[in-house]
Formats: C-alpha cells, sequence, structure tokens
C-alpha cells in the first residue's frame, strides 16, 4: 500500500481596498515591483537572479511566532489595463515550509479614488503549515491594512513617488528591455 500525501490545502485570497489617490498615481507605484514591495510591513527585495526574476525576503508574524521566508517571483504588468500578476515561491529559513503565491491585481477607479482589487492562491507545506493555514485569513487581513496604510501614506499630497512618469518609464523599459532586465508583459491567453 503506497504512502499517501496530504494534498496542501490552496488558500484563496480575494481582497479589495480603497484608496483616496487617483488610479494613475496609484498604478505608478503598484507597477514598480520595489515600491510595491516598500508599503508591504516586513518585506524587501534584495535583488534579481540571472534569469531576471526577483529575490527578497518577508517577516511574517502569526501572533506570538514570526517566520522569516526568503522568496523568489516574477512581476508581470499589463500598463493599459492597470493590471498585474505574481508569482512567488518562498522557504522559511529554519523548518523547511514552503509557500507558493500566484496571483493578480488590477488598479480601478473609485468614488474617492481607486480600488485595488487582489486575487491571490496559496498553496503552504512543511512543518509549519497548519500554523500558517489557521492564522492565514487574520495574518492577510492585517497585512491587506498595513498595506493600504503605507499605500496612501506615499500617495499623500506633498509626497513624491519615485518613478518616472508615463512617457519616461517607456523609453527606460525599451532600454532595459534591451539589456535583457525589464519586466516581462502580461500575456493574453
Amino acid at each position: 500500500m503506497a504512502d499517501r500525501q496530504r494534498e496542501p490545502p490552496v488558500i484563496e485570497v480575494r481582497e479589495e481596498v480603497t484608496v483616496p489617490s487617483a488610479p494613475d498615481a496609484v498604478w505608478l507605484v503598484l507597477s514598480d515591483p520595489y515600491q510595491a514591495v516598500s508599503c508591504i510591513p516586513g518585506a524587501s527585495l534584495t535583488g534579481r537572479d540571472e534569469d531576471g526574476a526577483y529575490e527578497g525576503r518577508i517577516d511574517v508574524r502569526f501572533g506570538p511566532t514570526s517566520i522569516a521566508f526568503k522568496a523568489k517571483g516574477t512581476f508581470e504588468t499589463d500598463d493599459a489595463e492597470c493590471r498585474g500578476t505574481v508569482r512567488s515561491r518562498a522557504r522559511d529559513g529554519k523548518g523547511g515550509t514552503k509557500v507558493q503565491a500566484d496571483g493578480s491585481f488590477q488598479v480601478v477607479p473609485a468614488a474617492t479614488g481607486s480600488s485595488i482589487v487582489v486575487v491571490a492562491n496559496v498553496d503552504v507545506t512543511g512543518p509549519l503549515a497548519s500554523l500558517v493555514e489557521s492564522g492565514t485569513a487574520i495574518v492577510v487581513r492585517k497585512m491587506v491594512s498595513d498595506f493600504t496604510t503605507r499605500l496612501a501614506e506615499k500617495l499623500a499630497p506633498g509626497e513624491r513617488v519615485a518613478t518616472e512618469p508615463p512617457a519616461k518609464r517607456a523609453w527606460w523599459q525599451r532600454l532595459l528591455a534591451l539589456l535583457g532586465l525589464a519586466r516581462k508583459p502580461l500575456v493574453r491567453r
């Protein structure tokens, strides 16, 4: 009789938040991986690998327990639709817990600024899987709340977003593409 391994549950994340800024301003931040990640508490990008994937870290708190993950992922955007996808893999440094997340986000106009719609599927395996699974809803709500607060602060009047305007960005994107360093555009199927 063959051993059966437990299939990891897929955790579905569906969130929509509103920030009091115009969609173009919100998109300038969210379409830049470094700017977007700076809005996530405990997260940072540390560079890119030879294939262009982003490398980073994220420290996640589950009550009194903090888990540090090393992560790698891809980030693709569709500027015309203000939509993007993120695919990431992470592993904690101590216990071997692995997380795989695939998600999308889109910025849309709202009555009071912009709404950001996020949809993701997260698979968790390893020793801390049950802890992560049981606390995910609470942790996601807290992280989304903190992200929204930081994004709104970054976009507040008087704050300068360190991103070029769209015309200038297009020129830089072409240059980065020639050098093989550009983000991959979102592929429609």
